[in-house]
């Protein structure tokens, strides 16, 4: 029989075909689902497999951990009974240190098995295990000293030696520590990861038809269980290190406000001078323990994610410099140069997180002084990269100090590592400074690189992101700059090749003279309108004296390496100007200006400490609990004038309120009994209660950790003081919060005076400035609002030149307050003042209204 078959005009579905053509496409889908269930179940089986291995590292680093955790508490006990044998000489001390030390070395072993596969742990186990060697030598060798019957002196060497190499083997061991915390979170995640790849794979298993997908089913909720406690147990221990890092600042702030407050108080008076040397180091370790407590809590809120960046906008110069004048005391001790050199390109404004630049600028700069005995510190700023949405700034730091071995590069922005373990003893530190710059600089969307060879300096290039502004002030050099002879007396080098530059950009035409005689010789030729003179001078130590001497009735500018402010040798000669180094465009440029127009304020005086009475007397409340910490808020109060009264708890606190009158209540937060937070709280709701005035208070405490400002503020407190307490800006606060009353004007001064006018303009010039004032006015109010200190030095001296035309006394003197205050960028006060500006201002307007109103009409003729 044939397979043929008699045609139909309307055939069946399917006549025709064959039945293997009938049935293949199920046989495909059949064929499909094996395939699909087959690769699932190799899916599965790797991503299983995966699992297993992320979850057996996972463990193998918690047995690191606790190896390492171990090893630490019996090298402590081998050192203490080496140390405590040494003393007493008592066998049982001895037999300790070799069962603490047998320990040790078996954990040893153990920690060198477990990080066989870990590269970083391979890296610090070369690190690690000298270490060890060094300190088992150590305590043998001290423990053999005391036996064979070794003098005092050489067992104290000894001691003082193995406390050294004690301490350089914790650090290692820390170290070691923190990169298996980090494994812990990544395999954690890897353990997580794996878990959601397994159960996408028995998903695709499920589809298929399988009842295979139920049994995996518990295999992945028993994956996603292991994996939520891997990432539970690494946030617990990042809740904990927050939480044991938080009560050890505050447990260290407490005393050190004690140490760092007296010693201040100690030192304003009269002190014989080896004392107060003594008192000066004791003030300087003090400094350097709360920068190290606070480098340890910026890395611990970077590391918990909770440092958060608060971008606003700023002038980048002002930035850079604030950071360098920090630092030019300490390079000024040294010898070392500190130059800048800011790039044409860069913008004066950016909007980004300052203080978080200045941090960055100070770790970097800080380092490079530590690590240079002889040259300078160039600090460099470009922008390398520009477009629509933001800039890319390059702050290049180069040192001509000791280098960095090429083998080391990529491991000095770890924490708690520097170039070389004995650099940490010849130079001190904790290599938390290049950590914390490059996690910020990483933060702001950049990243730090090194180059450096060895014995010639380093070089760090910090790049970060910064936004810029919708409308940038461009500030052009004035028309009284364009063509101005400047004579530089300064030797030849970069920085006199920077600053002619400079010069040059703002139109004015710089000639450059190598030697004091030279200069003079120039001088006496004339032509010149302005001197700037260095005060180091090549063959002649007072040339300097001579070129000033020889600058008759030219301003002259000096350059000089001491304090900002006007050096009290050149007070005398009565200069133009002087510009401490490192300087920036900016400060070079009020330098120029004050020295050319004599209505530019210049700083003609050394800077003195500012005062501490804010202007009158107040009657305060202290809660406080700690003695020392009572004592030393009672002294730099009552020095300022104020009427203190002391209570030790928050319960305190609340009875002393409602039974007396107080200005202000200084309130710290831990407390026994009543907490500051709850006391607070039950004065705010008494005061709501009653409608009574709400009385400031101010967060006194050593808490320092991110949201604690916010939290103070949440319950209710109106400013925030951490301790160790800065007097300044303690009597900073008192002075906002409870401001002093203004002064009533004298009456019998006038508004202004015109009569210095010729008659036919005096009507015309107090029409045109009833026009403009509004504008002026606004800008001075717009600066305050935004706390822009450089808009407001910029809109009252504009203001102020209006104002000296009309002979406004009362109105200039304000104006010229706000000037001081946006030039000396602080704004302390500036509302207040703003606020007797604007009265005086409406006096001043409604007098020139009525001189205008009342000008006599002309006579006219007619035909």
């Amino acid at each position: 029989m044939s397979d043929y078959h008699t045609p139909s005009n309307h055939p069946a579905p399917g006549a025709g075909l064959s039945l293997r053509d009938r049935t293949w496409p199920a046989w495909c889908g059949v064929g499909l689902s094996v395939v699909a269930l087959m690769a699932s179940a190799v899916f599965a089986r790797t991503t299983l497999q995966e699992y297993r291995d992320a979850v057996h590292w996972y463990q193998n680093t918690i047995e690191v951990l606790d190896e390492l955790e171990c090893f630490d508490a019996a090298s402590f006990r081998a050192r203490s009974s080496a140390r405590a044998y040494a003393l007493s000489g008592e066998d049982w001390q001895a037999a300790r240190v070799h069962d603490s030390l047998s320990r040790t070395a078996v954990q040893v072993v153990r920690i060198r098995e477990l990080a066989e596969n870990n590269s970083n742990q391979q890296m610090l186990l070369k690190q690690f295990e000298p270490a060890f060697e060094q300190f088992r030598q150590r305590t043998t060798g001290l423990v053999e000293a005391r036996r064979g019957g070794a003098t005092a002196n050489e067992l104290a060497r000894r001691s003082e030696e193995l406390t050294d190499v004690s301490d350089t083997l914790v650090e290692t061991s820390q170290a070691m520590q923190t990169e298996e915390r980090r494994l812990l979170q990544a395999r954690a995640d890897a353990a997580e990861e794996a878990a959601r790849w397994f159960g996408s794979a028995v998903a695709v298993c499920a589809t298929a038809g399988t009842g295979l997908a139920c049994a995996s089913g518990f295999w992945v909720f028993q994956a996603m269980r292991r994996a939520r406690r891997a990432r539970d147990v690494a946030e617990e221990a990042s809740r904990v290190k927050g939480e044991f890092l938080a009560n050890v600042s505050h447990e260290l702030r407490t005393p050190l406000n004690g140490i760092i407050g007296m010693t201040d108080l100690t030192l304003a008076g009269e002190l014989p001078p080896d004392q107060r040397d003594r008192l000066l180091l004791v003030r300087e370790s003090a400094g350097t323990l709360l920068t190290l407590v606070n480098d340890l809590l910026d890395l611990a809120k970077i590391e918990a994610g909770r440092l958060d960046l608060a971008p606003v906008r700023f002038e980048l110069q002002r930035v850079v410099g604030r950071a360098l004048r920090l630092l030019a005391e300490r390079a000024r001790n040294k010898g070392l140069a500190l130059r800048c050199d800011i790039a044409p390109e860069v913008p004066t404004e950016a909007v980004g997180d300052p203080d978080r630049l200045v941090q960055m600028l100070t770790n970097l700069v800080s380092n490079a002084i530590k690590f240079t005995e002889r040259g300078g510190i160039t600090v460099r700023v470009r922008v390398p990269e520009r477009d629509v949405s933001g800039l890319a700034v390059a702050f290049e730091v180069a040192d001509t100090g000791i280098g960095i071995p090429a083998n080391r590069l990529d491991m000095i922005f770890l924490p708690f590592e520097q170039a070389d373990g004995s650099t940490t003893r010849k130079y001190g530190g904790t290599g938390l400074g290049l950590s914390i710059v490059d996690r910020l600089t990483r933060m702001m969307g950049g990243g730090v690189t090194v180059a450096s060879e060895l014995g010639r300096g380093s070089t760090f290039t910090a790049t970060v992101r910064l936004g810029t502004v919708s409308s940038e002030t461009i500030l052009l050099p004035p028309a009284s700059l364009t063509g101005v002879r400047v004579l530089v007396a300064k030797p030849p080098g970069p920085d006199r090749d920077t600053l002619a530059r400079l010069l040059s950009g703002w139109a004015m035409r710089p000639e450059t003279e190598d030697t004091p005689a030279g200069a003079v010789a120039r001088l006496a030729a004339g032509g010149f309108g302005l001197v700037v003179v260095s005060e180091e001078q090549t063959g002649d130590p007072s040339g300097a004296e001579q070129v000033v001497s020889a600058a008759a009735g030219v301003p002259v500018i000096v350059l000089h390496w001491g304090a900002p402010g006007m050096p009290r040798r050149w007070a005398a000669v009565g200069l133009s100007a002087a510009l401490a180094r490192p300087y920036t465009p900016s400060d070079l440029f009020d330098a120029v200006m004050a020295a050319l127009d004599p209505a530019v304020p210049a700083d003609t005086t050394e800077p003195e400490t500012a005062p501490l009475v804010p202007g009158r007397r107040l009657r305060l409340l202290l809660a406080e609990d700690n003695r020392i910490n009572q004592r030393v808020a009672q002294e730099v109060l009552g020095r300022a004038g104020h009427t203190v009264v002391t209570v030790a708890d928050g319960a305190q606190a609340v009875a002393a309120w409602e039974a007396g009158a107080f200005d202000t209540v200084l309130m710290d937060v831990q407390m026994p009994v009543m907490g500051g937070l709850e006391a607070t709280a039950a004065i705010r709701a008494r005061e709501r209660a009653r409608g009574d005035r709400r009385i400031p208070i101010v967060a006194m405490t050593a808490r320092a950790m991110a949201g604690d400002e916010a939290e103070c503020r949440a319950a209710g407190m109106d400013a925030y003081a951490p301790k160790p307490l800065d007097p300044v800006r303690l009597m900073q606060i008192l002075a906002e919060l409870v401001p002093a009353p203004s002064p009533p004007p004298p009456p019998a001064e006038p508004v202004c005076d015109l009569e210095w006018l010729p008659a036919d303009l005096r009507y015309e010039i107090a029409a045109l400035f009833i026009t403009e004032v509004p504008g002026d006015l606004a800008a001075v109010r717009g600066a305050v609002a935004a706390g822009d200190a450089a808009h407001l030095a910029r809109a009252a001296h504009r203001l102020a030149g209006s104002l000296e035309s009309l002979r406004a006394g009362p109105n200039l003197a304000i104006a010229r307050r706000l000037q001081a205050m946006g030039k000396s960028n602080d704004l302390t006060g500036a509302a207040t003042a703003l606020s007797e500006l604007e009265r005086e201002l409406d006096r001043l307007t409604v007098a020139l209204r009525a001189f205008v109103s009342a000008r006599p009409t002309p006579s006219s003729s007619g035909t």
